[in-house]
């Protein structure tokens, strides 16, 4: 049994579910006696158990693709001064002894996967921008981390992610699992809510009544973002008292759309730092219909919340969101689906019929919890 496992965590965002997740797991590994090194390419403020040590790198990397080269040399360095007994890499892009990516992995592979039924066009546009010179770089250091001598296990956190692994040409020394992440329930004050609800309205120049519906990604947002916007410009048309909610990293990428819908005074952006923590419990209905979401990290919030929320049977969580009284919609870019799917719930919340705190969150049922699983890998070496 390792002493000493070093963690390749990259960059980190306390806002972010993943970066909490990470925070979780490194937490778990040190209270069950182990010592843990974080390596981290920015710093961060988060709660840490004794035995955690966090090591940040003196360069900022806003964007992992382009800074690869670098960050994987301040690894390798980083990692040999360790001297650590196991390496545990939280990126596909890094070699490690267990590799569990948890920002996607073959995305390509993945993603051609979830769009069966688009067009001819959009195949021809997805396979054109994975020749991008960013995307390239990562698939070359990913091909390199999965056939890496050292590798001995890698871990999926959903069935699709699995699956993908299954048909990729590993290292022979490494063994494919599966491992799930606990979304536990979160408790919410009702009075404190009702409170911040009316902060966040005047802050965000919108009606504290209206009806707010949020769409929270935390990527390019690129994937289902346009289906929403059409499906809410006639949803707002007849019911004016609604604001749709975006929050993710890019405020002004898609502007042009919002103003083609002539939706600017029904759009809001609220960014993706704590403000978007505070939002969560206060929103009316979330959203996520993108058709590219193997780890459902964009559904974890609402499902830790009880809030209503629909999403697409592209998600891996969309088990657990139909069984906590969300809706699943088979289409995820026909906005007419979405649309309806709107109108309903939006009829439930004028009854008073919309249940915001009734959803009891399900973790993926057949996977293994990613701590335990980790401390048997780790309980395996030698």
């Amino acid at each position: 049994m390792p002493r000493h496992v070093a963690i390749i965590a990259g960059g980190l965002d306390v806002s972010d579910p993943v970066t909490r997740s990470i925070i979780d797991l490194a937490n778990e590994l040190a209270r069950s006696g182990l010592t843990i090194s974080l390596l981290v390419f920015d710093g961060i403020e988060a709660e840490l158990e004794p035995g955690v040590t966090v090591i940040t790198c003196g360069f900022k990397s806003k964007r992992l693709s382009l800074g690869l080269l670098r960050a994987r040399r301040w690894v390798a360095q980083t990692l040999a001064e360790l001297n650590a007994d196991q390496t545990i890499s939280l990126h596909c892009n890094f070699p490690a002894d267990i590799v569990i990516p948890m920002r996607g992995l073959l995305q390509s592979r993945i993603d051609s996967s979830l769009r069966n039924a688009d067009g001819f066009f959009e195949r021809i546009v997805g396979r054109l921008t994975f020749l991008l010179p960013s995307i390239l770089i990562s698939s070359w250091f990913e091909k390199k981390t999965l056939t890496h001598e050292g590798l001995r296990s890698i871990v999926g956190l959903s069935p699709q992610i699995v699956a993908s692994l299954r048909e990729a040409n590993l290292s022979p020394t490494a063994t494919v699992h599966e491992a799930s992440l606990p979304i536990e329930p979160a408790c919410v004050d009702t009075a404190e809510t009702g409170a911040m609800r009316g902060q966040m309205a005047r802050a965000l120049g919108i009606e504290s009544d209206a009806y707010w519906v949020v769409f929270a990604f935390r990527r390019s947002g690129l994937h289902g973002l346009e289906t929403l916007l059409r499906a809410f410009k006639p949803f707002a048309e007849q019911r004016p008292q609604s604001v749709l909610l975006l929050a993710g990293p890019t405020r002004y990428t898609h502007l042009a759309w919002i103003a083609e819908l002539g939706l600017r005074d029904r759009v809001r952006f609220v960014g993706t730092t704590e403000r978007l923590d505070l939002l969560m419990p206060c929103i009316d209905l979330a959203v996520y219909p993108t058709h590219y979401d193997p780890v459902g990290w964009g559904v974890r919030d609402a499902l830790r919340l009880g809030k209503p929320l629909i999403t697409t049977t592209a998600s891996d969580l969309a088990e657990a969101v139909a069984s906590s009284g969300g809706v699943v919609i088979s289409s995820p870019a026909q906005p007419d689906d979405l649309l309806q799917a709107i109108r309903t719930h939006h009829a439930q919340w004028q009854a008073g019929r919309a249940d915001s705190t009734a959803s009891t969150p399900i973790a993926t049922p057949q996977a293994q919890p990613l701590a335990r699983f980790v401390m048997e890998r780790l309980a395996d070496s030698p």
